[in-house]
C-alpha cells in the first residue's frame, strides 16, 4: 500500500484520478449524491484507510449524533443533527465475519503514519458580512466560490474579501477539466459595496461567474 511506504494522500487520489479508477461517488451516484463524482478527493482516501472493516473488523459507534440549536438566541428556531466522531476507545467492536483486505502489519504501518500526522482545521472567519455567499461560482467546475478575509495592503484599509474556487485544494483534478490550482475573485466591501473582480487575476471573467 503506498501509503504505508510514505506516498501521500494527495499523490495517491491523483494517481487513482489519472488511471481512470472511479471515485465512490462516480462508482456509485445513488449513494453519494451530495458528493462531487468528479476525481478522487483525499478525504475519501483517508476515509478508505481509516476504515476498520478493510483491515477484517467489525465496528459499530464510530460517529454519535449531537443536536445543536440552530440559533442560541432563538430556542424556538429548534434543533439541527449532526454526526460526530468518538474516540477510538469508544467504538464497539464485535467478531469479524470476513477475511481481511489489508494485513495487520500493513494496517498497523498505516495507523502509525495517520497518527504522526495530525489534521489541522483552520475555521472559517463568519464574523464578516460575505455580500456574494452563495451567489458566486465558478466557471469551470461550477462549485459555489468560499469567501474569506485577507488584511488590508494598506494601513487602516478594509480587509480584501477573495472568494475562490478550492476545487483543486480538496480533491484531485482530472485531465478532462482544465482547472488550475485555484481562482479566486475579490469583492471590494467600499462604498456601495459592489463587488469587483480583481484585475489580472485567476479568476476573471473567464473563470468565475
Amino acid at each position: 500500500m503506498p501509503y504505508a511506504d510514505g506516498v501521500g494522500l494527495r499523490s495517491i487520489a491523483q494517481q487513482l484520478t489519472d488511471d481512470a479508477v472511479p471515485s465512490p461517488a462516480a462508482y456509485d451516484p445513488a449513494r453519494n449524491r451530495h458528493r462531487d463524482p468528479r476525481g478522487w478527493s483525499h478525504t475519501a482516501i483517508r476515509a478508505i484507510l481509516t476504515n476498520p472493516t478493510y483491515s477484517g473488523r467489525r465496528v459499530w459507534a464510530k460517529q454519535r449524533r449531537h443536536e445543536e440549536l440552530l440559533d442560541v438566541d432563538d430556542v424556538a428556531a429548534g434543533h439541527i443533527t449532526r454526526m460526530r466522531w468518538q474516540p477510538a476507545d469508544q467504538w464497539i467492536e464485535g467478531t469479524a465475519t470476513h477475511q481481511p483486505l489489508v494485513d495487520p502489519d500493513t494496517s498497523a504501518a498505516v495507523a502509525r503514519r495517520l497518527g504522526m500526522a495530525p489534521r489541522h482545521t483552520k475555521a472559517r472567519d463568519t464574523s464578516r458580512p460575505y455580500l456574494l455567499r452563495g451567489l458566486l461560482h465558478c466557471g469551470i467546475c461550477g462549485r459555489k466560490l468560499q469567501g474569506s478575509a485577507r488584511p488590508s495592503r494598506t494601513a487602516g484599509g478594509q480587509p480584501r474579501i477573495l472568494y475562490r474556487c478550492e476545487f483543486g485544494t480538496t480533491r484531485s483534478i482530472p485531465a478532462e477539466l482544465s482547472h488550475p490550482w485555484w481562482i479566486r475573485a475579490l469583492g471590494h466591501l467600499a462604498g456601495a459595496g459592489h463587488p469587483a473582480i480583481e484585475p489580472g487575476s485567476p479568476g476573471s471573467a473567464a473563470g468565475s461567474r
